[in-house]
């Protein structure tokens, strides 16, 4: 069997599911938990018992509830038992099978406790510890004991480990050491994605290109892609262009070499995957096949710290694009997407994305000047009932690139200069423009928002990142994965023909300025 937490709009379910003779059904149940909710689990030596721990992230209280086997073949959640722990919990992890005994990590991590709920009648502390120059990130059963591991401040992976041995009714403090890890060694895992990409790269030339949609391995998420022509077009708006802006010009001419574009916004279906890793983890377990290799080298990519808040801000997940992640966070979902799948990808250049805008076409819009046709095409101020709404639904641009304009606006590779078009007006043709970024702000984002007028939808409408998009984020320093005050900001990918070398692809992903 097989258990995992289905999220809905308003509220998580826990469903439990078998694999009988392949095909998954559902053999128990339990609903109405906050959104965001996560559990542990340990079969504690009751032949017919699981012990289920549900909690939310940020929150004091966790909820007990035992999974019952119903002769025949029948299983039953029993009633949720409620504990206020008094400490904000971030993370439970039983720590070890046959065992009632679960490792509690509080706040940041700066402290930790195991605990025993005996059935869910009572909750029992059996010894608190307490970080040191560290905070605690998770604990794993030994023979009469258990291994604690510490990560340093801002580490988004474990770095320490210290043993617990029992003793006399308490755990004392053996055997610690450090952890060699992979998690951003790129250097390691960079090169095997890069061959695993060339190997997988079974288009040699643009005439090859075609449309493609894949399945994200281990799992039943899928993403679509569509070629864009290599050719030139001219960047930049007009002097007599309505609603354009002085950092439009001047105009310029760009040569754009080709690649395949996310025909749709990335969504919480697939960014959730990289969001929250142990849920990814549990959902291969369901799946007939995967990718090993590919899990392997998508583990080692750092992954996001949970969040604080629930991340949709309650405008929906199912088909929703994902929202309010930083440049780094998209960042590095397209190193997390790449590992999986053995295909490269990234964040669109400002000259890329606004090519593949225009599709062909120099008018302000792709179906030209007059903005009262908007709607047709794009969720702006005037229609999107304050919020975003689920991709594909209104119509494509020529080249099949839905939302490219409204809906959310979309993270670009480019620092966000506005004296930058000046720079390339020097030449007669410059070929795929960048601007690196040399400071966190601030970032081009493109193409207009649910929350934007007409005018910021307009293919040449440029825009900035700013500090204000996470002003009221409470952590020192603030979350170098999300955006508290901008939930409008997602993303879509890219996929060049050309595979770039991996110390190419290790500045596409890691920009250095992530920091702020």
């Amino acid at each position: 069997m097989v258990s995992f937490i289905v999220s809905g709009e308003k509220a998580d379910d826990v469903r439990i599911e078998g694999l009988l003779d392949g095909k998954p059904s559902v053999v128990a149940s339990l609903s109405g938990f906050t959104s965001g909710t996560d559990y542990a689990f340990a079969s504690p030596g009751d032949v017919g018992f699981t012990d289920f721990l549900f909690y939310k992230p940020g929150t004091t209280k966790l909820f007990y509830s035992e999974l019952a086997e119903v002769p025949p073949d029948a299983y039953s959640f029993g009633l949720r038992q409620p504990f206020d722990l008094g400490q904000p919990i971030q993370r439970v992890v039983t720590i070890a099978a046959g065992s009632d005994k679960s490792f509690i990590v509080f706040g940041q991590g700066e402290t930790a406790g195991l605990f025993q709920f005996h059935r869910g009648k009572s909750s029992q502390l059996i010894q608190a510890l307490s970080a040191t120059n560290s905070l605690f990130t998770c604990a794993l059963g030994v023979p009469n004991g258990f291994i604690a591991f510490t990560a340093a401040a801002g580490s988004n992976y474990s770095s320490k480990y210290q043993i617990y041995l029992e003793s006399s009714g308490k755990y004392v403090p053996g055997a610690f050491g450090t952890l060699p890890t992979l998690a951003d060694n790129d250097n390691v895992t960079i090169p095997e994605i890069y061959s695993r990409s060339v190997a997988a790269n079974s288009a040699q030339s643009e005439k090859e290109m075609k449309p493609y949609t894949n399945t994200i391995p281990g799992t039943q998420v899928t993403y679509s892609m569509v070629p864009i022509p290599s050719g030139e077009f001219v960047m930049g708006s007009p002097k007599n262009e309505a609603g354009r802006k002085d950092d439009e010009s001047p105009q310029h001419k760009v040569k754009i070499s080709p690649f395949w574009m996310g025909q749709y916004e990335v969504t919480w279906n697939e960014y959730e995957l990289f969001m929250f890793p142990d849920e990814e983890r549990r959902t291969r377990l369901t799946m007939v096949t995967t990718d090993a290799t590919g899990d392997k080298l998508a583990d080692a990519v750092t992954h996001p710290s949970r969040p604080y808040v629930e991340m949709s801000f309650g405008m929906g997940k199912d088909n929703f694009p994902a929202i309010s992640m930083t440049q780094h966070g998209a960042n590095k979902y397209c190193q997390w997407l790449s590992a999986k799948t053995g295909h490269f990808y990234r964040l669109p250049t400002e000259a890329e994305w606004e090519y593949a805008a225009r599709a062909g076409t120099t008018t302000t819009y792709f179906f030209g000047d007059d903005k009262k046709q908007l709607g047709d095409y794009a969720w702006f101020e005037d229609n999107s009932d304050f919020k975003y709404q689920k991709i594909g639904k209104k119509k494509p641009n020529p080249w099949g690139l839905y939302d490219i304009y409204g809906n959310v606006v979309e993270w670009v590779l480019d620092q966000y200069d506005p004296n930058f078009y000046k720079e390339c007006a020097t030449k007669p043709v410059i070929e795929d423009p960048l601007r690196k970024a040399t400071k966190p702000y601030p970032h081009s984002v493109r193409g207009g928002s649910w929350d934007d007028p007409p005018e910021a939808c307009r293919s040449a409408a440029r825009r900035g990142s700013d500090k204000a998009w996470k002003a009221t984020d409470p952590q020192l320093p603030k979350s170098i994965w999300y955006l508290t005050d901008a939930q409008w900001v997602g993303f879509r990918i890219v996929r060049p023909l050309k595979v770039p070398p991996p110390e190419q692809m290790q500045k596409y992903w890691n920009s250095g300025v992530e920091k702020d």
